[in-house]
């Protein structure tokens, strides 16, 4: 089946799961913020932060952060500007976070 979306998935541990949601609801709203601003909030869905199915582990907990376009370059330029957003931000040096674009498993 051809993807008939684009997707990135924001990943985030900590030792608190109230620290890795709360995170990742910040970082909803600074997308928001931004597709908003560049004119894409139309083309780009942000869902809510959840827990992953296994939280713990390694006595870390986890949470993610899922994002739709149904435009790549929406999407691409989106991104581009979310992390330098989030890169800039001193609550992320706390938390560990990554983002996977076009993920094999959510």
């Amino acid at each position: 089946m051809p993807p008939f979306s684009h997707q990135a998935l924001l990943s985030a541990e900590a030792r608190e799961l109230n620290t890795a949601l709360d995170f990742l609801s910040a970082a909803r709203e600074i997308a928001t913020t931004l597709s908003a601003q560049l004119g894409s909030a139309e083309l780009i869905t942000l869902y809510d932060p959840v827990p992953l199915r296994i939280v713990r582990v390694d006595n870390m907990c986890r949470a993610q952060l899922l994002v739709e376009s149904t435009h790549r370059p929406s999407m691409q330029q989106l991104l581009r500007h979310w992390m330098l957003a989030l890169n800039q931000d001193p609550e992320t040096r706390r938390i560990n976070w990554q983002l996977e674009v076009d993920p094999l498993e959510i």
